[in-house]
């Protein structure tokens, strides 16, 4: 897997945790330290460090690029409108069209140069994790995430995954796939699918086998299942089967502008 992405939600301000919309807040201490522990966690991350930062052009996203590009000694470019938060009365239509320009552009151009450094907000989080992990459940703009503040979300060229400060513990405003399935992929037959995401509609599926390596770790296909492995050790599943890690393949080659 490629990394063309690091997503960092910006840090606390005065008004969290509450919607701060299009304000121009700052942050306050609490948010300065959340971005340097951003910065860090990404300067000692096992992973390729970001080559360049952007941000929205809302205070408190820009002031937490420039903590983190400080610390990673990299370049912050202009900022990005179109990644601004959701605002006060916008059509999610509206906030996704725009989100969906901004974040094609942004990764096409990390393809080419080495990841990027994104900082946006609590609703580019819950658009990213709709349009790259596989969520179904209805998304609210103004409350759900995929990380809390300061939080970081790897975005590969095959997944978007949260890698620190993680929002799973917050029922109401985490976005998971549902708990059903096997314990470690959450993998289903088209029996047992709530709701429904088919393995024929999913990125990671070949032919008759499931590539990700997730559920190829998942020895729960056999023993509740009966499902097979092939010569290489993929698990052959049905298109109408499913699992916590499907990625729809028309979404994601939406936001990479059809690559």
């Amino acid at each position: 897997m490629t990394v063309l992405a690091y997503i960092v939600r910006h840090g606390f301000t005065d008004m969290s945790p509450s919607p701060e919309w299009w304000s121009q807040v700052p942050l306050n201490a609490l948010g300065r330290s959340q971005a340097r522990e951003a910065g860090e966690f990404l300067r000692q991350y096992d992973g390729p460090k970001p080559k360049w930062g952007v941000s929205s052009d809302l205070r408190r996203a820009e002031e937490t690029l420039a903590i983190c590009a400080k610390i990673l000694d990299i370049r912050a470019m202009r900022p990005i409108p179109d990644i601004r938060a959701v605002n006060e009365g916008e059509e999610p239509a509206q906030f996704e069209a725009r989100n969906m320009r901004g974040f094609s552009a942004l990764l096409k151009t990390a393809a080419r140069t080495g990841p990027a450094l994104i900082v946006c907000h609590r609703s580019n989080t819950a658009f990213i994790a709709k349009m790259l992990s596989g969520v179904h459940q209805p998304v609210d703009y103004n409350v759900n995430s995929m990380v809390h503040e300061g939080g970081v979300i790897e975005v590969t060229d095959k997944v978007a995954r949260p890698i620190f400060h993680w929002f799973g513990e917050n029922a109401k405003a985490s976005l998971p796939q549902p708990f059903d399935g096997t314990e470690i992929s959450g993998f289903v037959t088209a029996e047992d699918n709530r709701p429904p995401r088919e393995c024929g509609h999913c990125k990671w599926m070949d032919g008759s086998h499931c590539d990700h390596p997730i559920v190829t770790a998942d020895d729960g296909l056999a023993i509740f299942y009966r499902r097979q492995r092939n010569k290489d050790g993929k698990w052959l599943v049905q298109p109408d089967d499913c699992c916590d890690n499907y990625q729809s393949i028309p979404a994601w080659r939406e936001l990479k502008g059809g690559a």
